[in-house]
């Protein structure tokens, strides 16, 4: 492929691998998030029914990444 050929990248996007380590790595600290609560619960509902969410937001409330347990709460974790 010529040089010429190839689209222009824009200079302040992230590029592929970073993107994909850190997607994994907040992707990592949701699900731990979510297996320490389930350990130090005493909430039945918690730690034997796993009815709860862990997620991280950005400063303005929008998700980065959330773990895979009961996603029906996160419509209302951004306004927490």
């Amino acid at each position: 492929v010529a040089r010429d050929a190839l689209p222009a990248r824009d200079p302040t996007a992230p590029d592929p691998m970073t993107l994909a380590l850190f997607s994994h790595r907040f992707m990592s600290i949701a699900e731990q998030m979510g297996r320490v609560l389930q350990r130090t619960s005493i909430s039945t509902n918690i730690k034997e029914r796993l009815d709860f969410s862990c997620a991280l937001f950005d400063d303005e409330g929008g998700l980065v990444a959330n773990a895979p347990h009961v996603p029906v709460h996160l419509g209302s974790m951004q306004d927490a």
